[in-house]
This record gives C-alpha cells, structure tokens and sequence, in this order.
C-alpha cells in the first residue's frame, strides 16, 4: 500500500481548519461501550467483556506531521452463544475511518474530482488520500446495489435512486408516503448520454484526418460510456441510474423503467429500445417537431428561402403538437390536465448535462464513472437551492437517506 505523501498546512482557511481540528482532536482516547445485539444469534443479552480495542478514528495534519487520532471499543460477549464482538462504534465495515470521515469523504466526491477532494480535506487538516476516497465511493456504489440493484439474471444493470432516497420501489409506493403530491399527477422522463472515454476525443481527432485524407465521413462521436436516467420533473428526483460499456438497448431501458410504475405518463425521445417498455410511453414533441420539419418539403423549402417564415411555421409545429399532447392526456385521465406539465424531454436533457458537466473528468473505466455518477443522481435529487433561491424538496423532508443507510447495508 502506497503511504501518505507528505503535507504541509496550506495558508488559507486557519479558522476554519483550528475548529475543524480541535473538534476531532476532542475525540481522541474516547471510549465506545454501548451494547448492540448479537451479530450470531441476534440476542440482546450481553454482557461487557475482556478489554478494549483502538481503533483510528481519523489522522490529522499539524505543524509537526500527521497526527492519529484514536479511540477505544469495548469488547462485549452474548451470553446466549457465547460470542466475543465490539460494542456499537462510529464505524462502518472495512473501512479504516470512522463514520464522519467517511461521510464526509463522500459528500466532497459527489462535487469534486477525487484529487480535488483530497486537497478540500488538506486545508481543513484531514489527511486522506484519493486512492482512500476513490475506494469509499467505489464501497457505496457496490453496497447501493445491494440495496437498491435492478438486476437481471445475477447481473446489475441499473440502481433504483428512488430507493435510495424514498425507501420506496416505485412511484406508485412513494405516492402513500406523499399524501399531498401523491394525489398530483406524476410524470417521468427518460433519456440517455454518452460521456467519452478518456483519450477518446484525441483519438476520433487523429482518426478524422486520417478519413480526411481518404475521402471517408467523418466519425460523429467519440467512443463513450452509456449514461441513462429517469427523471421525476415535478419532484425533481432522479428515479433510476444506469452506466454502462455497451450500447443502449431494450434490456437496459426496461430496468430503467422499473421504478416509473405508478407514474401518469412517461416522457421519451424516438430511442426504439424504449418501445413496449411500459403502456404510458408518449413521444417528445420537440423530438416530433424535429422529425416531422426534416421530411416536410415545404418546411425544408421556407428554411432555405425564407427563414422567417420557417421558424414561425416551425414554432407553430411545436404548438400544435403540444395541444395535441394536452389533448390526448386530458382523454387518459379523464380532466383536463394541470399547465405547465411537461410534455419533452427537456427536464431529462438538462439532468443529463448538469452530470456531464459536474462530471468535470473523463474515465478509463465504467466503474469510475458509476461510482462518481450515483453521487451526483443523489446530490442533484437532494438540493434545497436552486435558480439563485430556496426551493422546497419534499424528499429532503422525508429524511430517508443518509450515507449511513447506504454504507450498513452489508
């Protein structure tokens, strides 16, 4: 294992790094001895035994080098099976920090590139590495799987963020949890991206010019990972997470859908792996304008001779074909829908591109990207701030998700 490199206090932040340090520092030689059941047999009927075990609780940088801060956990023994254990301690397992750190770790990974992470925790005087960071949220992804995985045959292929940040499985579960909003109608949108491999923009650089010269197209994009979400717009809640090193298919786009069960409608572009995902699909209508105004003549005429009046028959198209939507929807639910619905893809669009660019970094590997990418889903689902003010979050205000929640599942 690689050791710490050494550090030196950077100038700024003296305040804020004193208190952050003098409040870890009163942890030190502390003593945890509060009985937990037991881990064989489940028996509550324990009793103190033997001694105690240090443990580090977190390593601190001072003038003078790293500095460990250690605590002690009482062993403890059930008197029904006779098993040795430690008391209940801020620790989660197989990992070397307490919980605080670890927490904390995460919650500067879901805004940051790891080695912007590690140099955020030097100036508050917490020494950990990006390989430790990197290995935290690589352990949160794996134990959200277990806890919210939408697998097929044994395999991953998709996390239910719902899950995670509800409790519940689907939008039709979160309704009773949402007595308020679960009356409201509930739509979703879905959609999918494709972040580029690290070295694969260069490289269909160097390839381009090679096809330049041979009088071949050109390659539109450069080799990419598989980004797919569902999008809750009017919650403002990822629903469901999907990464990975293969094209999008119909297996994929079904395990997105599994937690939209419930939803009014969902929301998607011409993608026909989505088709017979679910009953409630309906079409973008920017998506439908888009299509319809490429093989319409006329359309095509006005764009080369008269634009002006191409983009008014154009925004018109789009109007049309929202009333449409407004129309058929009315039919389904039998009143006339709420203003302001969402009736394209745009809610999803935007998600997409708020995690291609807090991303900030391409990856070798689809597992980097996953672990930093669920983060992100739940970072992006759990903020109170929005558009320059408050916004009201009504997940926020269930309290169901925690890191901790994620990182026991074991």
């Amino acid at each position: 294992m690689r050791r710490p490199v050494k550090k030196q206090l950077p100038i700024t932040l003296p305040l804020l790094r004193d208190a952050v340090t003098m409040f870890l520092q009163s942890y030190d030689n502390k003593t945890y001895s509060e009985k937990k059941p037991c881990p064989k047999c489940g028996s509550e009927n324990v009793i103190k035994s033997g001694g105690t075990q240090p443990k580090i609780f977190c390593r601190i940088i001072t003038k003078t080098g790293f500095k460990d801060i250690t605590v002690r956990i009482k062993r403890l023994q059930c008197k029904n099976c006779k098993t040795s254990f430690y008391a209940q301690a801020p620790f989660y397992k197989n990992c070397i920090y307490s919980t605080l750190i670890v927490d904390l770790c995460l919650a500067l990974a879901a805004n940051m590139p790891r080695n912007r992470a590690e140099a955020t925790l030097t100036e508050l005087g917490i020494q950990v590495d990006r390989d430790t960071i990197k290995n935290y949220c690589k352990l949160f992804r794996k134990r959200a799987e277990k806890y919210a995985g939408l697998s097929f045959l044994g395999a991953d292929l998709a996390i239910n963020v719902l899950k995670i940040l509800t409790g519940a499985e689907n939008v039709e579960q979160l309704r009773d949890k949402l007595p308020e909003k679960g009356k409201e109608i509930i739509p979703a949108t879905a959609d999918e991206t494709y972040p580029a491999k690290k070295g694969a923009k260069k490289k269909q650089k160097e390839e381009n010019q090679k096809r330049k010269k041979e009088g071949k197209k050109p390659l539109l994009h450069p080799e990419g990972f598989t980004l797919a979400a569902a999008y809750l717009p009017t919650l403002k809640i990822f629903a469901s997470l999907c990464v990975q090193d293969m094209d999008f298919n119909h297996l994929l786009a079904l395990m997105l859908m599994q937690p939209l069960k419930g939803t009014d409608y969902v929301v998607v572009d011409g993608e026909p792996s989505y088709n017979g995902t679910c009953n409630n699909l309906k079409r973008c209508t920017i998506h439908r304008r888009r299509r319809i105004a490429r093989k319409d003549p006329q359309l095509q005429e006005l764009r080369k001779n008269d634009p002006n009046t191409y983009l008014k028959g154009y925004r018109s198209l789009h109007d049309y074909l929202k009333e449409d939507f407004y129309k058929e929807l009315e039919k389904e639910i039998g009143k006339p829908p709420p203003e302001g619905l969402p009736t394209s893809t745009n809610s999803m669009e935007g998600g997409n591109w708020r995690e291609k660019h807090a991303l900030d970094t391409s990856y070798w590997t689809v597992e980097g990207l996953r672990d930093r990418a669920l983060l992100l889903c739940l970072r992006d689902s759990l903020k109170t701030f929005s558009g320059g003010k408050p916004v009201e979050n009504p997940v926020v205000q269930m309290g169901h998700f925690s890191y901790g929640l994620i990182m026991a599942a074991v």
